[in-house]
């Protein structure tokens, strides 16, 4: 595709159709640094226009446009590429005009890669010719993957792209129904977790689901569940937490089970509060481990005073005895 930029001109802002996005790939709000270069400056670089029957089409510049439209700006410089162009000819040319300081977001190429399908670009090309463009390496199954993220609202695209969170974790809402993508989308747009938070929670919450062959929204629409959310004097990460703690016996009943049987022996031990009895965290083996923490003799003794008598107790035979079974 061959563009030919004409020279620039003013171009009054009623002319433009702010209304047309098709090349408003951007997920992020414009930065403030922007807003106040055009506050102090104007609009120094020129915006890419493509004219129609009536007005014009934005091509490249929709964040800087909206800025001078906020500041009631009047006109602005602009540079034409053509008349009645097809739709993947103006995504390519805003593609290929930003290609050298533009970086895009897993949400931003998943909707991007969605607009030229639609635009009727085969998938074909699409693996070998634009995938390359966003910053992706030429794959079918990736393709597959980015194009799915159609499956999410708008806003759900946003809150990802926000909080950071790669397509590698969020891809597994993307298979899930409508209901349950947007209960997600209520669930997370309270908690806000980080990443890791974001995947661990996602996990637990669709390995329940599956487990008791249940929709994921069933699982989040859980009263437990819902009673957290409704806290008001609670943070989103105190939330976050109490979900997780609800959550997880749900998903590892037996798990859970034997952590409380251990958790009753180890307190009838009596130990020191500076002595510590671990386990393994999965019950991957049946060793146990002592820690003790002292800071001279004295502190010592009196926890060797009160270990002692605990290794012959029955709660330590009881520990001892959950562990062997588990082999």
């Amino acid at each position: 595709m061959n563009f030919s930029p004409q020279e620039f001109q003013s171009i009054d802002l009623d002319q433009i159709d702010f209304d047309d996005r098709l090349t408003n790939f951007s997920l992020s709000p414009a930065p403030e640094a922007l807003t106040e270069s055009i506050r102090t400056l104007g609009m120094v670089n020129p915006v890419g226009l493509a004219r129609k029957a009536k007005g014009y089409r934005i091509v490249c510049g929709h964040r800087r446009l909206g800025i001078a439209k906020k500041l009631n700006l009047t006109s602005v410089s602009a540079f034409f590429i053509g008349e009645d162009l097809a739709d993947e000819e103006l995504i390519t040319f805003n593609l290929q005009e930003n290609r050298s300081h533009r970086q895009y977001g897993d949400m931003e190429k998943g909707g991007i890669l969605t607009l030229l399908k639609k635009a009727g670009v085969e998938e074909d090309r699409l693996v070998q010719e634009y995938m390359p463009l966003v910053g992706l390496e030429k794959s079918k199954k990736l393709l597959k993957d980015f194009l799915q993220t159609s499956q999410l609202s708008h806003g759900f695209q946003k809150l990802l792209h926000d909080l950071n969170v790669s397509l590698r974790i969020a891809n597994v809402i993307c298979g899930w129904s409508k209901a349950s993508r947007d209960s997600a989308e209520v669930l997370f747009s309270i908690l806000r977790p980080g990443v890791n938070k974001w995947r661990d929670l996602l996990e637990l919450i669709d390995e329940t689901a599956l487990r008791e062959n249940l929709e994921p929204s069933e699982i989040i629409q859980w009263a437990p569940l819902q009673a957290v959310l409704d806290q008001s004097n609670m943070s989103p990460g105190q939330k976050y937490d109490s979900i997780v703690q609800s959550l997880h016996p749900r998903r590892y009943p037996l798990l859970s089970e034997l952590n409380k049987k251990i958790a009753g022996a180890l307190d009838r031990l009596s130990l020191h509060p500076d002595t510590l009895v671990k386990t393994h965290k999965n019950f991957e083996n049946d060793e146990v481990r002592i820690e003790m923490k002292f800071r001279n003799v004295s502190e010592l003794k009196e926890q060797l005073n009160r270990l002692t008598p605990a290794v012959g107790s029955p709660a330590m035979e009881e520990l001892v005895g959950i562990l062997k079974r588990l082999d």
